[in-house]
């Protein structure tokens, strides 16, 4: 090889940067890595600190003479709740107290009207859920008398059964389906369950129930001034209703019952209801004995033919239905054969004792 050839390789195999500019490259490839970790690290402590801070803040809660109450219905989920304690102005962040549930065990939920300061400490809220409602749902089922719907208000903190039912004597509060010459929302309350917060009047419950009844009865396709197929007006439809509620032993037996009473009315014989006599009474929890059917008084359906005057007990939309819509048959009798509540009906007195004869054997009536 030539000194030429030897001279061109050494200039080929020198080609490309220096050696120390590679090196300060590589220092800066280093670097710069090492200030993109910095930086993310920093990022993440001003992050974690932002946060710290965020939840501090929502977690205080300064003294406040300002209470808001939260209603938590039977269905409700922890997170449905926590929603609605941060609608309410309870908590300051639905975000940070969820992350505050999750070192805590879940309280278990129980319905009814809860109160919180505005806003409270997570501790303060997560105490309160666990100690229970301060004010427990009203439940109206169907079946009461104006008087049972009040014994269970006055069980409420703040009311009395007495004031209570007073005011639904008084005729101050009146129920569109109330004819006129009628005083008595007997039967005309609706059957619901009532979220009551402290505070709340006699005056404002009442008015609820009225609208509560008012609801269902035009979910059933009824309107205070109309009458149904069979020729019964609004109110009439309803005391039926009620006798229906309280003499069909289980649910599949009301349209029957209420066949029953539509055809005794027809053919002008007395009903002969023992529900309108317990009520006569004042005593739902015994059927009557022979002294009781002869009772001197309106709602005896022994002695008087015809519906009695008002309904008997609060019923529900199914009620009505089984009145406006009952099964067909001219049946004009009925006695419970089972235990389980199930009726038997008749067209005739005879097959009527022979579904008593049935009744007695298995201890069901006297």
């Amino acid at each position: 090889m030539s000194d030429t050839e030897s001279n061109d390789t050494s200039t080929k195999l020198r080609t490309g940067p220096p050696r120390s500019i590679s090196r300060t490259k590589a220092r800066r490839k280093v670097r710069s890595k090492r200030i993109f970790i910095l930086s993310l690290v920093a990022l993440f402590i001003v992050a974690l600190s932002l946060s710290w801070f965020y939840y501090t803040w929502a977690e205080s809660a300064p003294n406040t003479a300002e209470s808001v109450y939260v209603v938590v219905e039977p269905n409700d989920t922890l997170s449905g709740i926590v929603s609605k304690l941060s609608s309410s102005g309870a908590i300051k962040s639905d975000f940070a107290f969820r992350v505050y549930m999750q070192f805590h065990q879940p309280p278990t939920l129980h319905p009814g009207t809860y109160s919180f300061k505005k806003p409270s400490s997570f501790a303060a809220v997560y105490a309160t859920i666990r100690g229970g409602p301060i004010m427990k749902p009203l439940i109206i089922p169907p079946g009461l008398s104006l008087a049972q719907v009040a014994d269970r208000v006055g069980m409420l903190p703040g009311h009395s059964a007495a004031d209570f039912l007073k005011l639904e004597l008084s005729n101050s509060i009146r129920s569109p389906y109330e004819p006129p010459g009628i005083n008595s929302l007997e039967g005309l309350l609706g059957t619901a369950t009532y979220d009551v917060v402290p505070g709340e009047s006699d005056s404002t419950l009442l008015t609820d129930m009225v609208n509560e009844f008012s609801l269902f009865a035009r979910q059933a396709g009824m309107t205070p001034d109309g009458t149904d197929s069979n020729g019964q007006s609004a109110y009439q439809v309803i005391i039926t209703a009620s006798i229906v509620r309280e003499e069909a032993g289980i649910p599949s037996d009301g349209p029957k019952v209420a066949r029953v009473i539509l055809n005794r009315l027809a053919a002008n014989m007395a009903l002969q209801m023992d529900s309108t006599v317990r009520y006569a009474i004042g005593d739902p929890s015994r059927p009557p004995n022979l002294q009781d059917l002869k009772v001197n008084s309106p709602y005896n359906t022994y002695l008087n033919k015809g519906l009695p005057p008002t309904p008997i007990a609060t019923v529900d939309i199914n009620d009505l239905k089984d009145v406006l819509y009952p099964t067909t048959g001219n049946w004009l009798y009925f006695v419970v054969v089972s235990k389980n509540g199930a009726e038997a009906f008749a067209d005739t007195y005879q097959q009527q004792l022979a579904n008593e004869a049935i009744a007695r054997a298995q201890g069901l009536i006297p």
